[in-house]
């Protein structure tokens, strides 16, 4: 006896533990019987009324009733085990209380019910709980959707990974094109440069020297062209040793904004009409220029090209024919030069050319001469001739001088000495005098 009451006991207080209420019915006598929990999970004092169906229907939720009147009905005609249901009750208190129900009804073998066992248990916290994850996965959803931004988890240790449908969509394709998915596919599409970028910035965070991994990459697209992508993560889960295994993150489509920069960029580092770096390209490339020959003892040059007759070209058919004639000019002298040399406008007809790495002067009178060559041969804008000239000042480092604005100062002085002895012509600067190469 005391062994039943002790189980009976431990079994009343599990209920209460589990919130888990028992109930028996026998259906041909309808009679019913509540243990203690299910009379407090539906707010009731144990044993303070006689169970019965009708009571337990006073205290569901008066929309939950009907429903829960038809699955009863359904249960008893049918021979489906177990019989399963969530519904709402309210309490005499008014609060309202979520509930979830099985029942495992004993039949006779004609199949008649003889017997029907059930628990109930309070599961509104943890539907709560579900309802609060759902909305906050919908939000989530929601952003992701409204950022065009793709999600991608990835397991270090194992290089399992998992994108989404946006990751594939990205590159032009889908997750079913792309299977099987793992950390390679990543590696497959990113720009080896960037690729290396990347692995560089991921291992500091894995060693702490980051708080976030974030990296501007480039991907091949399915059309065969690169593609932009801005890829984010955090790691958010270690190993029981301290590695890191699981790392989240996003992949955004930064194209736009990187063609975007590029297109601001370029309009301040080139000239408007000619499409040539401006001054202050030049003098960027002339800085490199001169460092690396510094390094590598080697020479650069500097030719000041200053258009001859152009005056009279706007004075007498206009501004726009001039800006024509200026184009013209500029893929002239573009073709002159080698694909590692600069031409630059740096104003109105004033053009420059950095000769780099070369070995000996006499190249750059080469190239002088080909230049003066090539702008000398008349050009036809819309039926208006053109005859045009250029004179040209070179400059040498480290001959000449070793800085850029030396460099340009003295190409320039050169330039109109050729001026002044006649033009459509060259002319090396030189410290104690110049020399006119009437070699042209």
């Amino acid at each position: 006896m005391v062994l039943k009451e002790y189980i009976l006991d431990w079994v009343q207080r599990a209920q209460k533990i589990a919130h888990l209420g028992i109930w028996d019915q026998d259906p041909v006598s309808n009679k019913l019987w509540w243990s203690d929990e299910t009379f407090r999970i539906l707010g009731l004092e144990p044993q303070s009324i006689a169970p019965s169906f009708e009571k337990f229907l006073q205290v569901v939720h008066p929309d939950d009733r009907e429903l829960i009147v038809k699955q009863t009905e359904l249960a008893l005609d049918s021979n489906d085990n177990p019989y399963k249901i969530d519904y709402r009750i309210v309490r005499p208190d008014g609060s309202e209380r979520i509930i979830h129900e099985e029942a495992v009804i004993e039949r006779d073998e004609k199949g008649s019910p003889m017997k029907i066992t059930g628990i109930i248990q309070d599961i509104t916290e943890r539907k709560q709980t579900e309802k609060a994850l759902f909305h906050q996965k919908q939000r989530l959803s929601y952003i992701l959707e409204g950022t065009n931004v793709a999600t991608w988890e990835w397991n270090i240790q194992t290089g399992e990974t998992i994108f989404n449908e946006r990751w594939a969509e990205i590159i032009g394709y889908t997750l079913e094109e792309l299977a099987p998915i793992s950390i390679d596919t990543w590696m497959k599409f990113c720009h080896p440069d960037d690729l290396k970028k990347s692995e560089e910035l991921l291992n500091k965070h894995f060693a702490g020297k980051l708080d976030f991994y974030e990296c501007e990459a480039r991907m091949r697209h399915k059309n065969g062209n690169w593609i932009w992508i801005l890829d984010k993560g955090r790691i958010a889960t270690w190993t029981n040793d301290g590695k890191p295994l699981l790392i989240c993150g996003t992949h955004q489509d930064i194209t736009e904004r990187k063609q975007s920069e590029e297109r601001i960029q370029h309009i301040a580092l080139h000239d408007n009409l000619t499409g040539l770096p401006n001054r202050n390209l030049f003098f960027d490339r002339l800085n490199y220029a001169i460092f690396h020959a510094g390094r590598y003892q080697h020479s650069v040059a500097l030719l000041y090209i200053d258009i001859d007759g152009f005056k009279p070209v706007n004075d007498t058919f206009g501004h726009y024919i001039g800006d024509k004639v200026l184009k013209k000019i500029a893929k002239r002298i573009k073709s002159c030069i080698r694909d590692t040399d600069t031409a630059a406008r740096l104003g109105g007809d004033e053009f420059a050319v950095i000769l780099q790495d070369i070995q000996q002067r006499e190249f750059a009178s080469i190239v002088a001469k080909k230049i003066i060559k090539s702008i000398a041969n008349p050009i036809i804008i819309k039926t208006k001739r053109c005859i045009l000239g250029a004179s040209i000042g070179i400059s040498t480092y480290a001959h000449d001088a070793t800085k850029p604005d030396v460099m340009l100062q003295q190409a320039d002085i050169a330039m109109y000495n050729v001026k002044r002895m006649g033009k459509n012509n060259y002319l090396f600067y030189e410290f104690s005098k110049f020399t006119l190469d009437k070699g042209v």
